[in-house]
């Protein structure tokens, strides 16, 4: 088990690439607009439940179709945010078996300590990963159960 200070990102932060720390700040902003979209969808589909009214139907139901339209394009976000980490991750993976230090410790130990920032780093960003998703998935919920309530079409995904 790695130690707990290897998923500080204060200990990550100096040592990875510059395509990571690159990728590192785009997760930041994805991460940012996520919660902000997130926040406004619930926000939103709050005033929504407030409306009853027969006129107020119609454009209560294209409202619900737009707010279940942002959150597939969140989800589409994410999932191009988790395969544009794929391919930085393994563009970087090779760099941990360059050695290019004179030293006598042992070279396995030196690869094992550069992959251990490598894991590390995956391990927190699939962690916020996950919790942008999880965002996403109790927003979709909600949308869904807002969308039952007033009977309106619903958007299903054969993804």
């Amino acid at each position: 088990m790695l130690p707990l200070k290897f998923f500080a990102p204060g200990y990550i932060w100096p040592q990875v690439p510059f395509l990571t720390r690159l990728f590192l700040l785009f997760l930041c902003i994805v991460g940012v607009y996520t919660l902000y979209s997130c926040s406004r969808i619930v926000f939103r589909l709050r005033s929504l439940k407030n409306k009853h009214t027969g006129e107020e139907s119609r454009s209560t139901q294209r409202s619900l179709f737009v707010l279940q339209q942002r959150a597939t394009d969140l989800r589409q976000l994410h999932l191009f945010t988790f395969f544009l980490f794929a391919l930085c991750f393994l563009l970087q993976v090779p760099t941990a078996f360059s050695i290019l230090v004179h030293s006598n410790r042992p070279l396995l130990s030196i690869i094992f300590d550069n992959l251990a920032i490598y894991i590390a780093y995956a391990a927190d960003v699939f962690f916020v990963l996950l919790v942008l998703h999880s965002a996403q998935w109790f927003v979709s919920i909600r949308i869904s159960s807002v969308t039952l309530r007033f009977n309106a079409p619903r958007i299903d995904n054969q993804e």
